[in-house]
């Protein structure tokens, strides 16, 4: 719609799009919708802008108050069910194909977005620093799951 307020790095940007949503931008001079969501990707935007990015679009709606580690976790959880879903009674052969299907694959990428932005929130209200936290889980995984006893095998550490 005319006048969707975008914000970037250089102040807002208003420009006409088909979306009544405000989204925040990353990039300057984006011209369309379009331009978002191809300057929003995994090259071009940190974890820390994302998680920026997702606290003010919390505190835009003033929906900290929603936003405590209880409920946030239960919509991760709820997200990641939606998620599953798509691959409910599908034979592990076939679960890859989903992806080639359009609708499916729309569909499925909305609910990892949920996920992440949800997970994102999360560590926000923890404090969390997700890098760090990864690194550190990594590293721990690295040591139960040592390459040259469980290549190619999918046994739990404390099993085997």
């Amino acid at each position: 719609m005319s006048g969707t307020r975008l914000e970037c790095r250089d102040g807002p940007l208003y420009h006409s799009i088909n979306s009544s949503a405000k989204l925040p931008l990353v990039y300057s001079n984006l011209k369309s919708i379009q331009d978002f969501t191809q300057a929003m990707n995994d090259e071009a935007t940190t974890l820390h802008e994302l998680k920026a990015q997702v606290r003010q679009f919390g505190e835009e709606r003033d929906w900290q108050q929603f936003h405590d580690l209880k409920n946030l976790s239960m919509a991760i959880a709820i997200e990641a069910a939606e998620l599953m879903e798509h691959f409910r009674w599908i034979e592990n052969t076939k679960a890859n194909a989903v992806m080639n299907e359009t609708t499916s694959a729309a569909e499925i990428r909305e609910e990892v977005a949920d996920v992440l932005l949800l997970l994102t929130q999360f560590a926000n209200v923890a404090n969390i620093d997700l890098m760090d936290s990864a690194e550190k889980k990594l590293a721990v995984n690295a040591a139960r799951y040592p390459v040259e006893k469980f290549k190619g095998i999918s046994t739990k550490y404390n099993k085997r």
